[in-house]
C-alpha cells in the first residue's frame, strides 16, 4: 500500500488540474485547494485555524467541495441585475444615507430603484465565495466563479447584456448547485 499512495500523492502534486476556494466574510475564513488527476483527488482546507488534508476518488470531488461550505435554507427571492461598471460602487453602500440615492444613481448611471435595492442586497451579504481554476496550459487565463453567502442563503453570480450594457445578474442558489457551476468552470479551464 504504500507505494500506491506515495504515487497517488505524487500524481495529486503534479496535476495541472487545480481548484482553489475562497469564502471570506464577517465569521468566515475557509481557503481550500483541490487537485486532481482523473481518477485520484485530493484537498488541503483551512476553515478558521483547523487544517484537514484528504485524498479520495476524484468523482466524490463536488461532494468534498460542498462539505467545506455552509448549507442556509434560502427562501424564494427575486434575481438582481446591477450594471458591472456599478457594481463595486453600489455594493459598497451598505448604509445609504438619507436622500444620497439620486446622487448615487445619477453618478453611476442606474435607476435609483436599483441602487436601493443593491443597497439592501448588499447590507446582507455576509460572505463572498470565490472559486479559481489553474489551466493546464499557463498561457490560458484562469478561470472564476463568484458566490455570495448572503443572509437568505446562497446567490450565484453571472455576467450578461441587457439593454446592451454588461451585467451581473445576481440569483439565489441552493449549495448542491455550486457543484455544476464548478464541473461548468473546470471542463472549460481543464481541456
Amino acid at each position: 500500500p504504500a507505494p500506491a499512495v506515495a504515487a497517488n500523492l505524487h500524481a495529486l502534486a503534479t496535476s495541472p488540474r487545480r481548484l482553489r476556494l475562497s469564502l471570506a466574510g464577517a465569521g468566515r475564513d475557509v481557503l481550500g485547494y483541490w487537485w486532481t488527476d482523473g481518477r485520484v483527488a485530493g484537498s488541503v482546507v483551512r476553515d478558521g485555524a483547523r487544517c484537514a488534508v484528504s485524498a479520495f476518488a476524484a468523482p466524490m470531488l463536488g461532494g468534498e467541495l460542498l462539505e467545506t461550505l455552509p448549507d442556509p435554507d434560502r427562501p424564494d427571492s427575486a434575481e438582481v441585475v446591477v450594471p458591472v461598471d456599478a457594481f463595486p460602487v453600489l455594493a459598497a453602500l451598505e448604509d445609504l444615507p438619507a436622500g444620497a440615492a439620486d446622487v448615487v444613481a445619477d453618478a453611476t448611471g442606474v435607476a435609483e430603484s436599483t441602487v436601493h435595492e443593491v443597497a439592501r442586497w448588499s447590507a446582507d451579504v455576509e460572505a463572498v465565495l470565490l472559486v479559481t481554476t489553474v489551466p493546464p496550459d499557463p498561457r490560458a487565463p484562469a478561470g472564476a466563479l463568484v458566490w455570495f453567502l448572503h443572509r437568505s442563503g446562497w446567490w450565484s453570480a453571472r455576467l450578461g447584456r441587457l439593454d446592451g450594457r454588461r451585467v451581473a445578474v445576481l440569483r439565489p442558489a441552493r449549495r448542491r448547485d455550486l457543484v455544476g457551476w464548478v464541473g461548468e468552470l473546470t471542463a472549460g479551464a481543464w481541456r
